[in-house]
C-alpha cells in the first residue's frame, strides 16, 4: 500500500504543466498579486514614522517587553487587535520602523485578496479589476503602509 502511494506521488512530479490550458485571467490576478505585494512591501522603512504610527508602535513595543508605556500607566484601550499583532510582527522580525509597518501591509494585501474573492458573486474580470483598482489605489496603498 505504501508502494502505491510513492508511485502516484512519483507519476505526479513526472507530469508537465500544459501552459495553454491556463487562462489569461489567471495571468492578469497573478500579476495583480504580484504587484499588490510588491507595493505595499516595498520600502516600508523609507520614511520614519508618523506620530500616531510611533506612539501605536511604541505601545506594541511596551507589550512585547511586558512593560507599560511609563510609571502609573497602563496600555491604551484603542487599537488591541493592531497592538497586539504589532507586537507579534515585533516578536518575529524585530522591532524596526518596518516591522511596525507589517500588520498594516498585511491587511492591504488581504483587502486586494478579498476583492479577487469577489468572483464567487461577480464575473472574473469584475473581481479582477476591483483589485487591481486596490492594488493602485493612492488611498488604499498608502493606508496599508
Amino acid at each position: 500500500m505504501a508502494q502505491t502511494t510513492v508511485q502516484t506521488h512519483d507519476a505526479m512530479l513526472d507530469r508537465t504543466i500544459d501552459l495553454s490550458r491556463i487562462r489569461w485571467l489567471t495571468g492578469i490576478i497573478a500579476l495583480i498579486v504580484v504587484a499588490a505585494i510588491g507595493l505595499r512591501l516595498a520600502h516600508l522603512d523609507a520614511f520614519p514614522l508618523s506620530q500616531t504610527e510611533a506612539r501605536r508602535a511604541y505601545q506594541a513595543f511596551s507589550f512585547y517587553r511586558g512593560s507599560t508605556t511609563g510609571p502609573a500607566q497602563t496600555l491604551p484601550e484603542t487599537a488591541p487587535a493592531l497592538t497586539l499583532l504589532q507586537s507579534l510582527s515585533f516578536f518575529l522580525f524585530g522591532p524596526t520602523d518596518a516591522t511596525a509597518r507589517l500588520v498594516s501591509a498585511v491587511f492591504g494585501i488581504g483587502l486586494v485578496l478579498l476583492g479577487l474573492r469577489l468572483g464567487q458573486f461577480l464575473s472574473g474580470p469584475a473581481a479582477a479589476g476591483i483589485a487591481a483598482v486596490a492594488t493602485i489605489s493612492p488611498t488604499l496603498l498608502y493606508a496599508s503602509r
